[in-house]
């Protein structure tokens, strides 16, 4: 009966060990698909959010006929700063005048990047060659995203989104 019953002991023993290592390994990954899941649905979230836009006219966007000024000043999150002697297009008399406080008109260079600043938006959509200085080395800390677009169908596209 000695033999019967210390087989028995390691068999017991053996499946608490294999009960053990099952629990484990499922707790384990039901951890890991609930941290994929949680990342995923982040994702998702981050590229929903609206994200704030400042947009700077200057010559070459103001000369751009074909954009829908209405459609980017109705959105709630956009800012558009109009350089000095610059022209705000005319196809901006279509805007809703309820939108036009988002037009901000500036007198000087310095007053433009002012203007940046201090409204601290998530994205800065601007040619900077238009400007002889280019973009000053500090904007990137007032502005999470800086995208300088140079090539008209880069600035139609871009505005667009």
């Amino acid at each position: 009966m000695a033999p019967n019953s210390k087989q028995n002991g390691k068999l017991r023993l053996l499946g608490y060990g294999v009960a053990i290592a099952a629990t484990i390994g499922t707790a384990a990954w039901l951890s890991w698909k609930s941290y994929v899941e949680e990342n995923e649905r982040k994702k998702v979230l981050e590229s929903k959010q609206f994200r704030s836009r400042c947009i700077i006219v200057s010559k070459s966007i103001a000369d751009i006929d074909d954009i829908e000024w209405a459609t980017i000043l109705h959105s709630p999150t956009v800012v558009v700063v109009v350089a000095p002697s610059v022209e705000f297009p005319d196809a901006a008399s279509k805007v809703d005048s309820s939108d036009l406080y988002k037009v901000i008109h500036c007198e000087t260079i310095a007053g433009v990047w002012a203007c940046v600043k201090s409204l601290k938006k998530d994205e800065l959509v601007v040619n900077s060659t238009d400007f002889t200085d280019g973009i000053p080395g500090d904007i990137a800390r007032y502005a999470k995203h800086i995208t300088d677009v140079q090539e008209r169908d880069d600035i139609t596209a871009v505005l667009a989104m």
